[in-house]
């Protein structure tokens, strides 16, 4: 049941104080699934999205439609389509097929697994906000104060249930090296939609 997809990541980035949580946890799991040797772009992800939705880029984008731009359009690489920046030349765009749905422990530890990075819509409260290095969330205890995208890429064994390592896109600062640990029945309560992208 211990599973830790880190070393096919590099490190943390921060999303700022843009809504591109989403095209972040996307880019990094479309990196896991393709063994991609480079960061993706969240910048192509989400401009993409947003230009084919007719939204501003200071919008959020919804999690079906992102998926479906990865497949149909793809992705750059980061270095081809900085964060904050404009696309530089030509570059390849790398498609990859995801799928949505709804939270289960045992389906997202069969996706870790397998080498699948699954994508976590959550709704948090101060709990996640405050996290440290060395909180472990087990239940929600205040208000829901926001939805927010972020990648599981790890799992370990806690008693008879599971806890899940999630990777989140504010920085290095944030939790654990920009890490929290997640116990099931945390994510069991807050977990509105899960994407998996296909290894």
């Amino acid at each position: 049941m211990n599973v830790d997809l880190s070393a096919r990541v590099g490190a943390v980035r921060d999303q700022g104080k843009r809504p591109t949580c989403l095209s972040f946890a996307l880019s990094d799991g479309h990196r896991i699934a393709r063994v991609h040797g480079r960061d993706f772009s969240p910048e192509c992800l989400h401009q993409l999205t947003t230009s084919q939705l007719k939204i501003p880029i200071t919008r959020g984008i919804p999690p079906g439609e992102a998926l479906s731009v990865l497949a149909t359009s793809g992705q750059t690489e980061e270095t081809s389509w900085p964060y904050n920046g404009s696309i530089v030349g030509t570059p390849p765009f790398f498609k990859k097929v995801g799928a949505l749905g709804s939270f289960s422990s045992t389906t997202l530890l069969q996706d870790l697994m397998r080498g699948c990075g699954s994508i976590l819509g959550l709704e948090i409260g101060d709990e996640f906000y405050s996290a440290t290095a060395t909180t472990v969330l087990t239940q929600r205890i205040s208000a829901v104060q926001a939805r927010h995208a972020v990648l599981a890429i790890g799992s370990r064994a806690s008693g008879n249930e599971a806890e899940f390592r999630i990777r989140n896109s504010w920085g290095s600062a944030w939790a654990d090296s920009g890490h929290v640990w997640v116990h099931e029945s945390y994510l069991a309560t807050v977990c509105i939609d899960v994407m998996c992208l296909e290894p």
